[in-house]
């Protein structure tokens, strides 16, 4: 969510050099992305307490895919919600 939404512009080159830097050092392939169930950042983005949080993810996600597969298209992608009841849902951007 941060990574994706115009609220957090500002935070976007810096994941992006961070990555870009991490990819180059230690040889990553594969990059895991995991958000989280009961997201206070989406409450901030969006400025309502109510939302389909799954549907925000989602498109999130679908972003960050876009986004990667531009400036990295070699990285393998994988994308995670991570339940309050701490189980993992792959989700499909």
């Amino acid at each position: 969510m941060g990574v994706t939404h115009q609220k957090f512009k500002h935070w976007h080159p810096t994941f992006l050099d961070n990555l870009g830097a991490s990819i180059e050092l230690h040889n990553i392939n594969r990059l895991i992305v995991m958000n989280h169930e009961d997201c206070g950042a989406i409450k901030i983005a969006e400025g309502k307490d109510t939302f389909d949080e799954i549907t925000i993810h989602k498109k999130s996600f679908k972003k960050l895919k876009t986004i990667l597969a531009k400036k990295f298209p070699k990285l393998k992608l994988e994308f995670y919600l991570v339940g309050l009841n701490k189980k993992f849902m792959k989700l499909s951007p």
